[in-house]
């Protein structure tokens, strides 16, 4: 579902009840806001003057190499019309949990833009992870930053900036800032959109009710057999334009599929498989929450990344969710009588038993 926001960015009167009533089934919801609210620097200029000598490693997309490189030459490939030999991304930035004091203006633009603070705020009020006490460490749920040029999704060579994968809690994405390559290549391939309101990226997002045939599809159309502990959890594979149409044509099952314009928010619940192509490059800032709703979904995900290979890097539980669970046990009356507090309360309780 999209929910255009009012004037100047505002969220409509209605916007409340039509997030929570998507959000209860599982599904994805885009909050347009437009660019209202961004008064810092976002573009590749501010971030090589600034930050240009700092480094981190930077990923090729379809390789999954990583190379540590400066940040200004990574966004030098953004302002001049040189070859790209790579689909390059600099993920989860700054490598830190400092965010906040690394980039105070943009952590503040990232609060503003994001709608529906009592699910995604950091102390907001059906946030679970808002539960966590001081004394404990709290698990690193962003906000990140998200940098990637722009690729292509469309044909059997089709490849996006973000592989098929899921989040171990629910996700919010905003797009700060999008423009053409240098080259000015036209990525977008689908006939709805014309050549003035072209978005800048696209998301594939499937209901958790289809990840057994997802996983089941992604075994069979790239020959995994028994070398993978899990197809989505390895993140390694993008669906493109042809992978979705066999996907649908063998198991029924299609996503859906959202395109991203700056300003954007993007909510993914937990327990929905998804990926992302940047069709310009963008710079995107996300963060994770745990809402009441897919909380089952958080207990499910944390049980599957522990029975992947002790060499698996999804194996830890960096959301720490059993701490997080017994603060909601303890803080349980705090929460809006509308039931949902209780069942995760009951539901922190069997899992630590």
């Amino acid at each position: 579902m999209r929910i255009f926001s009012g004037p100047g960015g505002s969220v409509p009167n209605d916007a409340y009840s039509r997030f929570k009533a998507s959000w209860r089934r599982g599904e994805a919801v885009v909050f347009s806001g437009g660019m209202d609210g961004i008064h810092s620097g976002w573009t590749p200029e501010y971030f090589i003057r600034e930050h240009g000598d700092e480094e981190s490693f930077v990923v090729d997309c379809v390789s999954k190499s990583a190379v540590k490189m400066a940040v200004g030459t990574f966004f030098n490939y953004w302002i001049k019309p040189v070859p790209r030999k790579a689909i390059l991304k600099l993920p989860d930035w700054p490598s830190h949990t400092n965010f906040d004091r690394h980039f105070p203006n943009h952590y503040a633009d990232f609060q503003r833009k994001v709608p529906f603070s009592d699910y995604s705020g950091f102390t907001g009020s059906r946030n679970l992870a808002a539960r966590l006490q001081q004394r404990f460490l709290p698990p690193d749920l962003g906000p990140k930053m998200y940098n990637a040029f722009g690729s292509s999704d469309a044909g059997e060579g089709g490849y996006g900036t973000t592989p098929i994968h899921l989040d171990m809690a629910d996700a919010v994405n905003v797009m700060m800032y999008a423009k053409d390559p240098p080259t000015a290549e036209k990525h977008a391939t689908h006939e709805d959109v014309g050549p003035t309101n072209r978005p800048a990226a696209v998301w594939d997002i499937y209901h958790r009710d289809d990840l057994p045939k997802l996983r089941a599809f992604m075994r069979r159309e790239f020959d995994l057999g028994e070398n993978s502990d899990d197809p989505v959890h390895d993140q390694f594979h993008y669906l493109n334009e042809l992978h979705r149409a066999r996907l649908y044509e063998q198991y029924g099952v299609r996503g859906w599929r959202i395109y991203q314009y700056p300003g954007d928010a993007v909510f993914v619940p937990a327990g929905c498989a998804h990926q992302v192509c940047n069709y310009k490059d963008c710079i995107k800032a996300a963060c994770d929450f745990v809402s009441p709703e897919n909380l089952t979904a958080c207990v499910q995900l944390t049980s599957e990344f522990r029975l992947l290979s002790k060499s698996h890097r999804r194996r830890q539980d960096l959301l720490a969710l059993r701490t997080i669970l017994w603060n909601v046990w303890e803080t349980c009356p705090l929460f809006e009588p509308d039931g949902l507090g209780m069942v995760a309360a009951v539901t922190a309780n069997s899992m630590l038993e």
